[in-house]
């Protein structure tokens, strides 16, 4: 899995329809964000599909842009 894979799954995601839920931030870490979002994209291999974390970093209705700052197996 690379990080432009990831990417690709992410778009296709989106794409088709796919949910992607809205996060309050609570995470000191990460107070510079109000929230993050989430998605748990259906791979194979992956029995509960894999989980991507991104934050919103453009919000331009016409091209918005977000950081994937996290992806693993959804446990």
């Amino acid at each position: 899995m690379t990080p432009e894979g990831i990417k690709r799954f992410l778009c296709d995601h989106v794409v088709a329809g796919g949910e992607i839920v809205q996060v309050a931030e609570q995470r000191p870490e990460f107070s510079n964000y109000r929230f993050y979002y989430k998605a748990i994209i259906s791979v194979a291999g992956f029995p509960r599909g894999l989980f991507v974390e991104f934050v919103l970093v453009d919000d331009d209705p016409s091209d918005p842009a977000v950081h994937i700052v996290n992806a693993h197996e959804q446990l």
